[in-house]
């Protein structure tokens, strides 16, 4: 996954400090061996009753939000931005949220490691659509990801997907009907939100400039098989 600038505004001492105190706590900090792989529940100090993963959470509401509602799940942000980073480790620090893990890095490279059939539930909200058509191979959303996040879903996974943009909306649709990865559960009602959905600040901004978001809510397809 490609991405720009890992800071936005630099960061005071106090958000230095808050990042340091978050990296301590929650930044998962791990690198594989060949072909080993990596069970995704030993970040935990617990046993996780489901895993979910979120990519981009950008300043943490969603990711927050689910941590809070779920405190028996475990969950793992990927979110290179550091001030992103910050503004979710606020939230958890203050909430003292205990079943979260943060890599603060390409999210693919940390997913690529993972055993296969680990994950509940894979979130992508949002992404970034590089609207430029020599940008599109950048799109997180490939044939490529959609096997991968295949093969890391349980049999009753899913993998839930919301943008606000219009072409990219169309791309991973035809994304979607192309593979046999995935069953679009609403495709007759994209505008449905997902269960226990809260607003993230890249939703607001879209409904602010009157532009309706898509919801993806995809269920593996266990018919397919490699």
């Amino acid at each position: 996954m490609l991405f720009g600038r890992r800071l936005g505004r630099p960061l005071s001492s106090a958000k230095k400090d808050l990042l340091n105190e978050g990296d301590t706590k929650y930044l998962i900090q791990t690198s594989s061996d060949g072909d080993s792989k990596l069970n995704p529940s030993t970040f935990f100090h617990f046993t996780p009753k489901s895993l979910n993963v979120e990519i981009g959470f950008g300043a943490g509401e969603h990711l927050s939000h689910q941590c809070a509602l779920n405190p028996n799940e475990g969950f793992i942000g990927c979110e290179p931005f550091i001030n992103g980073a910050c503004a979710f480790y606020q939230k958890a620090l203050n909430s003292n949220l205990n079943n979260v893990r943060i890599y603060r890095d390409d999210a693919l490279q940390l997913l690529s490691v993972f055993t296969p059939k680990s994950l509940d539930k894979i979130y992508v909200l949002f992404p970034d659509p590089w609207p430029k058509k020599k940008h599109h191979k950048r799109r997180l959303l490939q044939e490529s990801t959609l096997n991968l996040f295949h093969d890391l879903l349980k049999d009753t996974g899913q993998l839930l997907i919301a943008t606000d943009h219009v072409d990219y909306a169309e791309w991973i649709t035809k994304k979607i009907k192309k593979t046999p990865y995935f069953i679009w559960q609403n495709q007759e009602d994209p505008e449905k939100l997902f269960p226990n959905w809260t607003e993230t600040r890249y939703q607001r901004k879209a409904l602010i400039q009157n532009r309706k978001a898509v919801f993806f809510h995809l269920i593996k397809n266990q018919l397919f098989k490699e």
